[in-house]
């Protein structure tokens, strides 16, 4: 009896540690310093570009360079079979620029003045702003932890935000097909002069409202004894043209104070995406660079 009663009292002692070894709360926070590339559009604006025999501007031609993004995830895993853990993650991306030239979708026109064929330049610099939240719920599997260890699963992302264009006042020539109810003198050239119309400001906004399923995947290595680890994250999906992948690689070191890990991490991360027609989003653009986080896991 007596030696029944020190085993349940041994068993008692254990499980709370037992039960952390397999019941846990994983979590990041940290800034991506990442740039974008390619370029973006609604497929409204795409298609009137390609009648005016123009392309979509770059995130270059706007001016867009590099800027820090918050990002971070919490994921809970317990030790029930079958039942899959959870993961969510967040990232709020948010730039703002002028172009450094005119690429507005103003149409150089072709008028003829006094029996000569002169070219108005109506281009404008263009102030784009675009904001958008990426939230990711994803259910996962984990088939092998160890010193490493194996995530598979499913993700739905959802982004949700805008991407906005501004034109300043521009001056436009009076065309065979425009009238002007006051009209004013316009230079041309700096020589010739033309009746014109003062067109008032512009704003284009193209909403990003897109939810996604994508396979995810994570692959973890943990140097043992030493705080070390490891890690790259997959998640991708394609269809009917469209793509979506998202890739990121980290190194990290945990210090253990027992009751719980914490530390931080460096990485890379890469997302891209092409659509022809996602909601109404032309896409052909990605978004890279290095993050830094801090890491925790209860």
């Amino acid at each position: 009896m007596k030696h029944l009663l020190l085993t349940a009292a041994a068993t008692c002692l254990w499980a709370p540690f037992a039960q952390a070894d397999f019941i846990g709360v994983y979590g990041k926070a940290g800034v991506w310093n990442a740039s974008f590339e390619g370029s973006v559009a609604s497929v409204k604006d795409k298609t009137a570009r390609e009648q005016r025999d123009q392309d979509i501007p770059t995130f270059s031609d706007r001016g867009f360079e590099e800027d820090n993004h918050n990002t971070g995830w919490i994921a809970f895993e317990h030790p029930i079979p079958f039942i899959p853990n959870l993961r969510l993650a967040y990232t709020a991306l948010s730039s703002a620029y002028t172009s450094p030239g005119d690429i507005s979708v103003d149409k150089a026109t072709n008028i003829e003045v006094n029996g000569v064929q002169v070219t108005f330049d109506a281009g404008q610099p263009i102030d784009t702003d675009m904001t958008f939240d990426v939230i990711d719920g994803t259910l996962y599997w984990e088939l092998l932890d160890n010193v490493a260890s194996l995530d598979l699963g499913i993700t739905v992302r959802s982004m949700d935000g805008e991407f906005t264009e501004s034109i300043d006042e521009t001056i436009l020539p009076i065309v065979p097909q425009g009238t002007c109810s006051t009209p004013t003198r316009v230079s041309v050239s700096g020589i010739l002069t033309v009746d014109g119309c003062t067109r008032p400001p512009q704003t284009s906004i193209t909403p990003i409202d897109i939810i996604l399923p994508m396979l995810y995947g994570k692959v973890r290595f943990d140097l043992p004894f030493s705080g070390l680890y490891t890690a790259m994250t997959a998640q991708g999906i394609s269809f009917d043209g469209n793509t979506m992948t998202d890739i990121d690689i980290e190194l990290g070191y945990l210090f253990n104070f027992i009751v719980l890990e914490a530390g931080f991490s460096v990485g890379y991360r890469r997302a891209e995406l092409k659509s022809k027609d996602l909601e109404g989003l032309f896409a052909d653009a990605s978004i890279d660079g290095f993050h830094t986080s801090l890491d925790i896991h209860f």
